[in-house]
């Protein structure tokens, strides 16, 4: 069985075994911490206060404007026996509960019968993506271990929109190491050491905070949000090598294209081949990028899911644009708003590389120099490109008549 599974399996029986010992002890707001129920309270608090803010720039804006949403929806990431999630639902978040434990879910909804509560695992929450503003992971993480964890975090960057808020409460120590916990192994983590964990993920730790008591564990939390954008699974430095043109690339950038229609249907406006391996004759790196077109990015749920089920991971989340890929890391899908001066520009570009044989020259040119060149992140290697690339696009727009 997989690490991660055996994690889940053991945390899973361990507290069904003793869910009546812990709801009697921890199960209430009156057992817990006033500095925990202050930094839970604000993180919520804020949350609340963006999504009003939210609600507010666009109702001035109009409909049209595109002003980007948040939300106030909200996970209580191993919800126990649901005291936070009623907490969250207090400050005024639409707050729903998730749990491995069928006792303490069945408690929480005998509980607070007006809350949502479900069984379910943190690396795969049953909502789509991109729809949530906050997730709590309150001690929920403790009993990962550390070549697990990392599941977790990128599931939670999976379901929050961007901007979105992770509050993570935690053991800290001095360095990263097991301890008996009274229901199984847990983990002490320096909070820099899982602050990097979470930046990893596509988070920005927004502020960290620790309670250092004499005769008890010291305890932590770190506030963090989805940046605007967001590498989900960081930065990454990737061997950089130009092929020369291949035809299996059109047959598998059209079979990838079908599975896109399949996935989406009348979803995706466009779904077209681009870049260098969508030009017969141009040398390029093994990646077919695919276009695809929506009436709005920003509506995950209507294609997000989709994509994810067809057998893409997301990538990249930033305002305006998303971009998946196969596991494999050989198909890119761009997702773009349909109209999009985006989508012009890179239909114009391989048109132009297509029917313009001097162009085409620069532009491998081009590539073969700067791929001699050591680079941190293939993104870096892209911005590289961009004067050629503009030079090119405006050659194209003025034989085309245009501006």
């Amino acid at each position: 069985m997989p690490r991660l599974d055996c994690v889940i399996d053991d945390v899973s029986r361990a507290y069904s075994d003793r869910a009546a010992e812990y709801t009697a002890r921890f199960g209430s707001m009156d057992a817990v911490h006033p500095s925990d129920r202050e930094i839970v309270g604000t993180w919520a608090d804020a949350i609340a206060a963006r999504d009003a803010g939210a609600r507010a720039a666009g109702a001035a804006a109009g409909p049209a404007a595109g002003v980007a949403s948040a939300s106030r929806d909200v996970v209580d990431a191993g919800s126990g026996p649901g005291q936070w999630t009623a907490f969250l639902a207090s400050r005024g978040l639409s707050a729903r509960g998730i749990d491995l434990v069928p006792s303490f879910v069945d408690r929480a909804r005998a509980e607070y019968p007006g809350l949502r509560f479900d069984v379910g695992r943190l690396e795969s929450l049953p909502v789509p993506a991109g729809t949530l503003g906050g997730v709590l992971a309150w001690y929920s993480l403790i009993h990962h271990r550390p070549d697990t964890i990392d599941a977790a975090l990128r599931e939670f960057g999976r379901a929050l929109g961007p901007g979105g808020a992770l509050l993570v409460g935690f053991f800290e120590g001095p360095v990263l190491e097991e301890f008996a916990h009274a229901v199984l192994p847990a983990y002490r983590w320096p909070v820099d050491e899982l602050a990097e964990r979470l930046t990893t993920a596509g988070f920005e730790v927004v502020e960290t905070h620790a309670r250092r008591t004499a005769g008890e564990r010291s305890q932590a939390a770190i506030s963090a949000r989805l940046g605007e954008l967001q590498l989900v699974g960081g930065r990454e430095k990737r061997e950089l090598v130009l092929e020369d043109y291949d035809e299996a690339w059109a047959t598998s950038a059209a079979e990838h294209r079908h599975r896109i229609r399949t996935a989406l249907g009348d979803t995706a406006r466009l779904v077209e081949h681009i870049g260098s391996t969508s030009v017969p004759g141009l040398a390029a790196k093994p990646i077919i990028d695919l276009l695809v077109t929506v009436d709005d990015v920003s509506d995950e749920g209507r294609y997000l899911d989709a994509l994810i089920g067809a057998g893409y991971e997301l990538r990249v989340r930033e305002p305006g644009h998303r971009m998946l890929r196969s596991p494999a890391r050989d198909v890119h899908l761009h997702v773009w708003p349909d109209g999009d001066a985006a989508v012009e520009n890179y239909l114009l570009f391989r048109d132009r590389l297509r029917s313009d044989a001097a162009d085409r020259a620069l532009y491998e040119s081009t590539k073969r120099s700067l791929i001699a060149r050591d680079w941190a992140d293939m993104n870096e290697y892209a911005d590289a490109k961009t004067a050629v690339v503009t030079a090119i696009l405006a050659r194209a727009r003025a034989a085309r008549g245009g501006s």
